[in-house]
């Protein structure tokens, strides 16, 4: 069993200091996060994603479409 995917997408305008829009996870599509390696002794991270965000709510200066989607998201990062 999978576990669902909570996730929240927002952007900002007027040099960041305003909200824009907000999107949250497509739940219908193929949504992952996957960890491929995780070295315990460099705490680094790395694996793949792979998420559609849909419209929630319009902020102002609405300029992206209503869907996005991110596919072959690739991430490595360091745990601190």
């Amino acid at each position: 069993m999978t576990d669902p995917i909570y996730a929240m997408f927002y952007t900002s305008t007027d040099d960041g200091d305003v909200l824009g829009d907000i999107y949250t996870i497509l739940p219908t599509q193929d949504n992952f996060v996957q960890i491929d390696n995780y070295d315990n002794y460099t705490k680094e991270i790395r694996g793949k994603f792979q998420l559609t965000f849909v419209i929630k709510s319009i902020g102002g200066n609405h300029v992206l479409p209503d869907t996005l989607r991110l596919t072959e998201g690739r991430f490595h990062t360091k745990i601190k």
